[in-house]
């Protein structure tokens, strides 16, 4: 009898037909557990391993869920899908991220449809540097709103930490709290907050909230019905923090900004100062950054002065006039056909405008700091200056050619003198670089302009010049390089005489010859130091002739140095020398060379070979007598270094063959240890004048948080401290107090100012 087969499929082959035996209960059971296991199978069923994978939906479309055009993926320990309704239901260690987005905690519930997800347990929202953390939290995926109970927000444009009982997210940008606090310093034990009931912030312009409290740590000083303060760093509409002081001649001063966002690119702040003894000051600044109207700073005060004129002479001040202004501004814009434009305005009232009001938005010295904050440069006139240059600059520039116009007011501040005053209205000038000539082997070069000399009273004129030049250049082995070259000058003029008896049109012609000779001899070095790994150093000795004839300038008018050229026959003889640095480093794993210029050294002096007047536009000469034997120049030098990071100087001097004394030196010097410690030092002196100054700055780090600053304006031709200046600054994460002290002539200033980050700083300020 053949055996039966144990498997059933060899049964049906042999067409033989079993019955199954009876099974067992522990069978019964073990099929029930499977068959419950394969109805879970239609809900989804847990992982045994981290689940990850991207979110989809039943419909088939693939990954649904997107945040700009990525899609949202889903990483959890146990995760289950309802594929009728749509849902995800994920438990431990949840995170549904997209790009550097996304959410974390415990547990979450995902309705494909609608897009929201229910999130409890230790949340974490992040959306680039901002977090939102809460212990249960509703969010949109799509339109990035939702709802928070008991939640802390950091948003990393302002800086600021917002903690609230219930927080909503209404709007990209838009929140609406109630009884929360805002801070930005450490939110579970701030230094400072703001407490209020009911509050919106608009993370692109201004917080409101009702029935706030400001609060230094657990004590409230100030309540406030309602209240407005910035609620983004950059951009933000709304009151800025106000400033107050009190000084002997404004008597109590309080000055009250508004900052006005008006777009991305400009803003407008408004502020009125409330002087005691003055009056009200208003004031406005102006800012722009546009791609067609250009980059700019505007500033405008006015003040009605209610100081009469003995109260004035009392306080040491002549009385000037009621109305008292100051406008200056500075303005970089580009026109079509590639031309650019450059603006700067300085108008004041009268003389004594920058020494009466010498603090607060309306002082020179926040002036200066502002512009040299916005555009790297000073303003354009120095504070002492009595008639205040204007002017209106246009350029276009080629490779070889530059073309433009430069226009100059002058506001004299002596209103006796004003009708005298010159104006330039304007020049107009076209410039050409050397440029090879093509059918000759030789250089030629253009200077010409016409400008138009006017005032009220007194001589005015219209001037003409052309000024071609031709150069020759020669090469003697690899050693020697040879350049003569002959200029030729014409001008005409035409002139509205008003105190002299002489023809209208007048004219000069002139020619002049030069001759450049020049080495330059190279030594390399391959010497090891610091981080160098090779020196060149290099020598460069000059000789330049230069002849100009003596021409009859006796009938032409003089408005500048340009007006009177002198007859010059001289040598101008001395070197230069350089020494840089190569170094060698890695970028990127790829092998970089860099070369730095540590040092450069300049001599040079001029001889003339026959006496004559000096020709004063020359910086090497100051104007001599005619019949003098004086015929050396000063010995000129200049020397900057640069060895590293922590020493930038320079500094050149002239000395005079003939005195004892030095004609002119200027130091600068700044020495920075990189770990907050630095010192400047500039010296001036030029001779005959009263410039003869030393200003210094130092800080000094005294701990991490705590640094002190020093600064000193000594006059040593009026053998005193013209200026002096000391501050003491403390900070603290969030805030920061600084106590300064500043003295000028007979006045005396004390300063306290806090600042809150975020909010801005209150107190006086302390330019220097």
């Amino acid at each position: 009898m053949e055996r039966p087969s144990r498997h059933p499929i060899s049964d049906r082959r042999s067409g033989s037909r079993r019955r199954s035996r009876p099974r067992h209960p522990w069978q019964r059971v073990l099929g029930a557990a499977l068959l419950c296991l394969g109805l879970l199978g239609a809900w989804g069923q847990p992982a045994a391993a981290q689940f990850s994978s991207p979110l989809t939906g039943a419909t088939g479309r693939g990954n649904i869920l997107e945040a700009d055009g990525r899609p949202w993926s889903l990483k959890a320990e146990e995760v289950r899908y309802d594929h009728q309704n749509e849902i995800y239901e994920a438990h431990g260690n949840v995170r549904i991220f997209s790009g550097d987005r996304s959410l974390e905690a415990q547990h979450a519930r995902l309705e494909v449809r609608t897009q929201q997800v229910d999130l409890t347990g230790a949340v974490l929202i992040r959306y680039g540097r901002d977090w939102l953390k809460g212990e249960h939290v509703i969010w949109h995926l799509d339109t990035e709103t939702g709802w928070v109970d008991g939640g802390t927000a950091y948003f990393s444009d302002s800086g600021f930490y917002l903690s609230a009982r219930e927080l909503r997210k209404i709007g990209a940008k838009i929140f609406l709290i109630q009884e929360g606090q805002v801070t930005s310093c450490d939110p579970n034990s701030p230094d400072w907050s703001i407490r209020y009931r009911d509050a919106k912030i608009d993370l692109d312009g201004v917080g409101t909230s009702t029935h706030s409290r400001f609060y230094v740590g657990e004590v409230p000083i100030l309540y406030f019905p309602w209240l407005a303060f910035p609620a983004n760093r950059d951009r933000q509409s709304g009151l800025l923090l106000p400033s107050t002081g009190i000084s002997g001649l404004n008597g109590f001063e309080y000055e009250q900004p508004y900052f006005w966002a008006i777009r991305q690119d400009m803003d407008l702040t408004f502020s009125a100062r409330y002087l005691a003894k003055r009056g009200v000051m208003g004031g406005a600044e102006y800012r722009i950054n546009h791609a067609v109207l250009g980059e700019g700073m505007w500033l405008f005060h006015y003040l009605d002065d209610q100081a009469d004129e003995q109260y004035l002479a009392d306080e040491g001040y002549p009385y000037q006039r009621t109305s008292r202004y100051w406008v200056r501004g500075r303005h970089d814009f580009q026109l079509p056909y590639q031309i650019k434009g450059t603006v700067d305005v300085d108008l004041l009232s009268d003389q004594n405008f920058l020494k009466e009001f010498e603090d607060g938005s309306a002082s020179y010295d926040y002036t200066n700091h502002l512009f040299r904050s916005f555009s790297n440069r000073d303003i354009l006139n120095d504070k002492t200056i009595t008639t205040r240059e204007n002017s209106l600059y246009l350029r276009r520039a080629t490779e070889n050619t530059l073309t433009g116009m430069d226009t100059r007011y002058y506001d004299n501040l002596d209103r006796s003198q004003d009708e005298t005053t010159l104006q330039q209205l304007p020049m107009l000038f076209f410039d050409v670089s050397p440029v090879w000539f093509e059918q000759v082997p030789m250089y030629y070069s253009l200077q010409s302009s016409t400008v138009n000399y006017t005032r009220r009273e007194g001589d005015a004129a219209f001037r003409a010049d052309l000024s071609p030049r031709f150069y020759y250049p020669l090469h003697v082995s690899n050693y020697l390089d040879l350049e003569p070259s002959v200029g030729v000058q014409a001008t005409g003029y035409q002139v509205d005489w008003q105190t002299a008896d002489k023809d209208a049109q007048q004219s000069r012609f002139l020619s002049d010859l030069r001759l450049d000779l020049s080495s330059r001899l190279n030594r390399i070095f391959d010497v090891k130091f610091w981080d160098y790994a090779a020196f060149q150093h290099a020598f460069r000795p000059e000789l330049v002739y230069r002849y100009v004839p003596e021409v009859d300038q006796d009938d032409l008018p003089q408005f500048d140095e340009f007006d009177w050229i002198s007859k010059e026959n001289s040598i101008r003889y001395g070197f230069s020398t350089f020494l840089t640095g190569k170094k060698l480093s890695a970028l990127d794993d790829q092998p970089t060379t860099m070369y730095h210029e540590m040092a450069q050294l300049q001599v040079y002096q001029t001889y003339q070979l026959e006496s004559t007047v000096w020709h004063v536009s020359n910086e090497d000469f100051s104007e001599v007598p005619e019949d003098s034997d004086h015929r050396l120049s000063d010995l000129n030098m200049k020397l900057d270094l640069t060895p590293g990071r922590y020493l930038t100087l320079s500094y050149d001097v002239g000395v005079s063959p003939y005195q004892d004394t030095l004609s002119s030196q200027n130091l600068s010097m700044l020495l920075n240890s990189t770990g907050g410690h630095w010192a400047q030092v500039n010296y001036r002196y030029l001779d005959n004048t009263e410039v003869d100054e030393l200003i210094t700055r130092f800080r000094v780090r005294l701990r991490s948080n705590i640094h002190f600053d020093v600064y000193h304006d000594y006059s040593f031709d009026k053998q005193e401290l013209f200026r002096q200046a000391y501050g003491l600054t403390y900070t603290k994460g969030c805030w920061g107090i600084q106590l300064a002290y500043r003295e000028q002539g007979e006045k005396q200033w004390v300063t306290l100012a806090f600042n809150l980050r975020g909010l801005g700083h209150v107190g006086g300020d302390f330019w220097y």
